[in-house]
């Protein structure tokens, strides 16, 4: 059977992925426990809300950045720091001009310099480097924030996604980068290593959201420059981290292909008797998974806007290898609607 799968219909594939899995190009910086709101925390002295209430007070972006500066100055282990970081970040995210939200952000990095404070910008500074198509300046921003917080799983997640995205556009400049943040990003999660700023509840919702995008990415990264078997596993542990994601089963069907067609160039070398037999039921065998990788795909795609294309090119690809594989189609609906279920 010829390939459905050319280097058209994979670059189809590649491209449905950036716009249907990455319609955000970075994830939520941060979940904020409500420091201030905690029973028992210290009071703020009034001198040090006069300094909180001249930020608040200030009349634009520039003015309260600076009056900010001035309270770290006075209070460098005030009772609100932590506040007025996440505050300082909020009112960054608000600005629309987004040269001005990278240097706000930079001024940002300057004058909260904890740990626990650099991640919370982190999203507008990826964020706004991003939209401008900035990635090596991304890059070199998110290696400052891992400098001073490498277990920074938040930074570490987002600058996967940026590299990503890039890898899929066939520029290579971050790939490596990428896959050894997208590691340290996997490890971090399942190591349970929660941030200091998450809750027990948003740190959970963060892993159920996040590890299987970071799994995706890190095979799409293997199929694309590396090791294609790699990429099966990682599909594959995408796939059992969200089953209800089509396109880690259409991947996991490209590959299954690609296996297909070495078996079939064995085969048509081979003289008639077992081995040749024995290859033919392998090759039989990897229809079976490349049909059913692809029936689940479908499924799952059905009635998503976001993956229409995603589920017409891969309804069209199923029917080939259906009917090469049974002479008929006569059963392939009911396969399909196994997996809707």
């Amino acid at each position: 059977m010829k390939s459905s799968f050319s280097v058209a219909l994979r670059t189809l594939l590649l491209s449905l992925f950036a716009a249907a899995l990455f319609v955000n190009t970075t994830v939520s910086a941060i979940q904020d426990k409500g420091n201030a709101a905690q029973s028992g925390a210290p009071k703020v002295s009034a001198d040090e809300q006069k300094a909180l209430d001249k930020v608040q007070s200030a009349k634009d972006i520039d003015a309260r950045m600076k009056a900010a500066g001035e309270y770290l100055k006075k209070f460098p282990t005030g009772v609100r720091r932590y506040d007025l970081a996440q505050y300082m970040a909020g009112e960054i995210a608000k600005t629309t001009d987004l040269n001005k939200q990278v240097a706000l952000s930079e001024t940002y990095l300057n004058l909260f310099t904890e740990a626990k404070e650099t991640p919370i910008i982190a999203k507008v500074l990826l964020d706004a480097y991003i939209k401008n198509n900035k990635i090596d300046d991304a890059f070199k921003a998110g290696a400052n924030v891992l400098q001073k917080n490498p277990e920074d799983v938040v930074t570490l997640t987002n600058l996967v996604l940026a590299g990503t995205n890039e890898a899929k556009r066939q520029v290579t400049t971050h790939v490596q980068q990428t896959q050894t943040y997208a590691a340290k990003a996997i490890e971090l999660m399942e190591a349970d290593k929660m941030p200091e700023s998450f809750t027990a509840e948003s740190w959970a919702k963060y892993k159920t959201d996040w590890l299987p995008q970071v799994y995706q990415s890190i095979a799409l990264l293997s199929f694309l420059y590396g090791d294609k078997e790699e990429a099966r596993g990682k599909f594959a542990k995408a796939a059992s981290l969200n089953q209800q994601d089509p396109f880690n089963y259409v991947m996991l069907g490209v590959l299954a292909d690609e296996e297909y067609r070495k078996l079939a160039e064995v085969q048509k070398t081979l003289m008639a008797g077992k081995v040749k037999d024995d290859t033919t039921a392998k090759m039989n065998t990897k229809l079976n998974e490349i049909i059913e990788n692809f029936a689940r795909g479908v499924a799952l795609a059905e009635g998503r806007p976001a993956y229409q294309q995603l589920h017409t090119q891969s309804l069209q690809n199923l029917q080939q290898y259906y009917q090469f594989r049974y002479g008929n189609t006569n059963g392939l609906q009911e396969l399909i609607n196994k997996y809707k279920k």
